[in-house]
């Protein structure tokens, strides 16, 4: 199976319009979460409209901007409610299988360095998902919710360890099976993820938690994530049975040929 890869494409700073190949038709795009605002849902439903005119399929998980000025998880389930093509898969604690391929989603969120109160302090004050994110009312256009309403680390970490047990779960009902597993989060998921420029970074909590032993155990073919704005492309565990982990994103971009990861292949495919 042909995959193409993209994450971090942040429309509502800058549209983005996919390039096309040749075998779009026969490849399955992974749209690794941070793609638009659910609150602004024309662009975004647009984009994803097109997208699924333009491949086999495409398989979304939701990033933390989806959710902003939103309420968690409402937006997930306002999206699902969109008309939107049926080859389009939004996937949260949730799978799909494509041809031989099982695709396992989730945002992931993060465990703040391992459930450290400092990591979780500091990413309160400083990450905006702790004030554009709502649990209770709406907010109005670009309107921070207020203290007692938004999304806190709290939150944010009982989601994670929700998803890590079902992704255990699943991957040890497929891996016995034997059939082939492709994870997709937008966190994420190992410290090789962290860019060299970062490391130290009392928010890094926010962005990456280290899942090594979790997916070595469940031995997926290829993990693929976002949120991080660096590309990455690394393996995890031994020769005998590689992990490969992608992210490729555009990250924050306000002017056409510009983007904020100078590393991002809008065409980026894999075979798997």
């Amino acid at each position: 199976m042909k995959i193409r890869i993209l994450s971090d494409i942040h429309i509502e700073f800058f549209p983005f319009d996919i390039p096309r190949l040749p075998d779009d038709l026969e490849t399955v795009l992974v749209l690794a979460g941070d793609i638009g605002v659910v609150a602004d849902q024309k662009p975004l439903q647009s984009f994803l409209q097109l997208a699924a005119t333009q491949f086999k399929a495409v398989v979304m998980v939701f990033g933390n901007h989806e959710y902003y000025r939103s309420v968690w998880p409402d937006a997930l389930h306002d999206l699902r409610r969109w008309t939107l093509p049926d080859n389009f898969h939004v996937l949260e604690k949730s799978s799909i299988e494509i041809d031989d391929v099982v695709f396992l989603g989730a945002t992931l969120w993060s465990d703040f360095e391992n459930e450290n109160p400092l990591s979780m302090m500091h990413c309160q004050r400083y990450i905006n998902d702790f004030r554009m994110i709502g649990t209770h009312a709406k907010a109005g256009p670009y309107r921070p919710f207020s203290d007692t309403d938004c999304f806190s680390p709290k939150d944010a970490l009982e989601e994670h360890r929700a998803s890590c047990r079902w992704m255990a779960d699943c991957m040890a009902e497929i891996g016995a099976a034997g059939r082939k597993m492709v994870i997709v989060t937008h966190h994420g998921v190992a410290p090789h993820s962290v860019n060299q420029k970062f490391i130290g970074s009392p928010t890094n909590g926010a962005f990456v938690s280290d899942l090594s032993e979790l997916l070595m155990a469940g031995r997926p073919r290829l993990v693929i994530h976002g949120h991080v704005h660096d590309s990455v492309d690394y393996t995890l565990g031994d020769s005998g049975h590689p992990i490969r982990v992608i992210a490729n994103p555009r990250g924050y971009t306000k002017k056409k040929n510009t983007q904020e990861n100078k590393c991002f292949d809008p065409m980026l495919a894999i075979e798997v």
